[in-house]
């Protein structure tokens, strides 16, 4: 029984992390989604950064759909497919698609994509882009003449 203990102690360290436990849930509104994208997305290290395009069938839904609106792993998926770009003779300009998105999801997170699936069966992952109280969201992305004109966020349509 001990032994059992120890082997879950490495487990639990990397659960609680160097500031404690964090526990986010999924993100399932529009707005909180387009925030969350948007503060990620000024993260852009590709030679040409790519716009954050919103909507039905965009980058954030696709991204949402892959990682079931989960903060942590869309971090993962988003890290995943700059690295899969940032230097490849297959895509020279380093561009982000849903294409993309979709192959890193498949390859690089083939644990995580299983066990998301198990949850897609009880529950849909999309967000509702049509609803008139998050068509806010997609109007709230205009660029903002406070930042920096350089930044993939501004190249947000």
């Amino acid at each position: 029984e001990h032994t059992e203990v120890v082997k879950d102690v490495p487990l639990m360290r990397r659960t609680i992390g160097e500031n404690g436990q964090i526990e986010w849930d999924r993100i399932t509104d529009v707005d909180e989604w387009v925030r969350f994208l948007k503060g990620i997305w000024r993260y852009q290290y590709t030679a040409k950064p790519t716009a954050l395009t919103l909507g039905a069938d965009s980058i954030a839904d696709k991204i949402h759909t892959l990682c079931y609106g989960i903060p942590d792993i869309a971090v993962k998926l988003y890290r995943m497919a700059q690295y899969e770009v940032i230097g490849s003779k297959q895509i020279p300009d380093e561009s982000l698609d849903s294409d993309l998105f979709e192959s890193v999801s498949k390859s690089r997170m083939r644990l995580a994509r299983s066990l998301l699936q198990n949850i897609h069966v009880n529950s849909k992952p999309t967000l509702e882009w049509d609803k008139p109280k998050n068509q806010k969201a997609l109007r709230g992305c205009d660029p903002d003449p406070d930042e920096d004109a350089g930044s993939a966020v501004n190249a947000v349509a």
